[in-house]
């Protein structure tokens, strides 16, 4: 992560794979190795992400030593929300769909949806996977079942576009300045999905959030409007 950083990435994710050692002394680990990196940098991961040890075609180990389980992976989660609380905390598909929405409310703030494993997965079927996938679900289901947990799914990538990474971000994170910007662009984000291929079901459900999210609020409705007339990547 030095090298990475001194050659001149800003952006940089970590993560242990647990289940290889005591979780507690991976995590106490991590958490070290990105304090000495914001200390010296001035930022530190922009994510850190938590798989475990999952079955695997071909892997030899069936009953890891120091296996985690589904309440060990909530306390690894609220312990990186708690430490580094400006860092996204990533969810993997390895996961199944009720730890990984449950752990929406403990911390994550970032899960895939879809996801293929297997080389050329998304153009074809094979059996080649790294991993078993958890969680089969589609973006639409993803996308409809954050929304009924309360929560507003994003699809921005606006950050990196606008230069928002490193020790910007973590500034903008730490002060608050991030979250109006994550909500609008949150937004947008929902709006362009509708536009382009948001299903009959999930598309109700997503049209009724904007409304309640924008009732108090005029100045989102011109950009909506742009982006009803064709405009994409509208974002603050």
């Amino acid at each position: 992560m030095d090298r990475a950083i001194e050659a001149g990435f800003e952006d940089i994710g970590m993560g242990v794979l647990l289940g290889l050692y005591d979780w507690r002394w991976e995590v106490a680990a991590l958490i070290a190795h990105s304090r000495r990196l914001i200390e010296k940098y001035g930022f530190g991961p922009h994510t850190l992400s938590v798989p475990r040890l999952q079955p695997a075609q071909g892997a030899g180990v069936n009953n890891p030593r120091y296996k985690v389980s589904d309440e060990d992976l909530k306390r690894v989660v609220a312990i990186y929300r708690l430490a580094l609380p400006y860092v996204g905390v990533v969810v993997s598909t390895r996961e199944h769909p009720d730890i990984r929405d449950e752990l929406l409310t403990m911390g994550a703030s970032q899960i895939s949806a879809g996801s293929k494993t297997s080389p050329w997965g998304y153009i074809e079927k094979g059996d080649t996977e790294q991993f078993e996938i958890g969680d089969r679900r589609s973006l639409e289901e993803v996308m409809a079942k954050i929304a009924g947990l309360g929560l507003i799914p994003s699809l921005c990538t606006a950050c990196y576009r606008e230069g928002r990474s490193g020790g910007a971000f973590k500034h903008l994170a730490q002060t608050g300045g991030m979250k109006d910007l994550c909500h609008e662009n949150a937004l947008l984000s929902i709006k362009e999905y509708i536009e382009d291929c948001a299903p009959g079901g999930v598309k109700e459900q997503l049209e009724k959030m904007l409304r309640e999210e924008t009732a108090d609020s005029s100045g989102i409705s011109a950009k909506f409007r742009r982006i009803e007339g064709g405009k994409r990547d509208v974002h603050v």
